[in-house]
């Protein structure tokens, strides 16, 4: 059997809805979908599908942030009092640990109230109010901790140094020049063709996906996108053609936790892994990229699955190509 079929008889048979890439350097050895789109009017998802892709979006923020690194626009040791005057302990949390987790700002998606909250519209800076008085979890660079609020930030600050809104600034300088076309950021009231619906899993049954208003996430987990365009996004990203080798290399280096600058990292296979996983209101997303072996997943399904779920998904086809690799 060969590895195609393998995958393809794995994924048939298991719950995944949503559609897969997975590539050696620049060439696909597999892309396929399973599934529906939309379960309600019998649509099949397709390579044109376009899913929410949760927090994928941080690796588009962090890598605006490097390019402003690059033209010398921001300083990733400066402290965010010098972007946001009044933010407290502004002057001790550096943009480098908004990037890494390590600032200590209370995860805005903790909120008791976070779920009803998320329903409706909120400007950026209404949203970073929410989080932006509450006690840091630990002094800013000696912790780790996930936030959703250090991108939100991240976004808004972006947005104060270059006059553009996040989707703007990102159309203009990552999708447009890597020929992204089938990606933005998400919104409701527009008609968005091949927009997959979304759904949860209830007693073993599927359900539409409960209401999340595409503000709140913001530059945490606003985007929507393809299979496809993504990996345009991870061609282009790697052969340095939207931030350099420098750049790239301070995102995939690990600090306190498990994250580099954007990217997660691990060791795996006896080789580097930098990674990142996404997981909103009735979508779930995974990417890896083998850095040695040149070997990249991209995983993007409307059924919100928990994360270990979707991790074993993904685990599976990255061992079902290993194995094949080794025999």
């Amino acid at each position: 059997m060969t590895v195609e079929q393998e995958i393809r008889n794995f994924l048939k048979n298991s719950t995944f809805s949503g559609s897969v890439i997975i590539a050696e350097r620049d060439k696909v050895i597999f892309n396929e979908s399973f599934g529906l789109a939309n379960y309600e009017l019998g649509v099949p998802n397709s390579a044109k599908t376009k899913y929410r892709i949760g927090s994928l979006t941080k690796l588009f923020t962090a890598t605006a942030i490097m390019q402003l690194v690059e033209k010398q626009q921001l300083d990733l040791d400066s402290t965010i009092d010098k972007y946001i005057a009044d933010f407290p302990n502004g002057n001790l949390i550096k943009i480098s640990q908004l990037l890494n987790h390590t600032s200590g700002i209370a995860n805005l998606t903790d909120s008791p109230d976070f779920l009803e909250w998320v329903k409706n519209y909120s400007p950026v800076s209404v949203t970073i109010d929410r989080f932006k008085y509450k006690t840091l979890d630990f002094p800013p660079g000696q912790g780790y901790k996930y936030s959703n609020s250090g991108y939100i930030l991240l976004s808004y600050i972006l947005e104060l140094l270059t006059g553009q809104v996040y989707e703007q600034y990102l159309k203009e300088n990552i999708f447009k020049p890597v020929n992204m076309k089938n990606s933005g950021f998400d919104k409701q009231e527009e008609i968005i063709e091949h927009r997959a619906a979304g759904y949860n899993i209830q007693a073993n049954e599927l359900i539409n996906a409960p209401y999340i208003h595409m503000s709140n996430p913001y530059g945490a987990a606003s985007l929507y996108s393809t299979t496809e365009d993504l990996f345009l996004f991870d061609q282009a990203f790697h052969n340095k053609e939207i931030v350099g080798q420098e750049s790239i290399d301070k995102m995939m280096q690990q600090g306190l936790g498990e994250h580099g600058l954007g990217w997660m990292v691990k060791q795996e296979e006896n080789q580097k892994v930098v990674h990142h996983g996404g997981g909103i209101h009735g979508f779930s997303a995974n990417y890896l990229r083998y850095l040695d072996s040149e070997i990249t997943f991209i995983f993007l399904s409307n059924i919100f699955y928990l994360k270990q779920e979707i991790a074993e998904i993904s685990n599976t086809a990255v061992n079902i190509v290993f194995s094949h690799r080794i025999a």
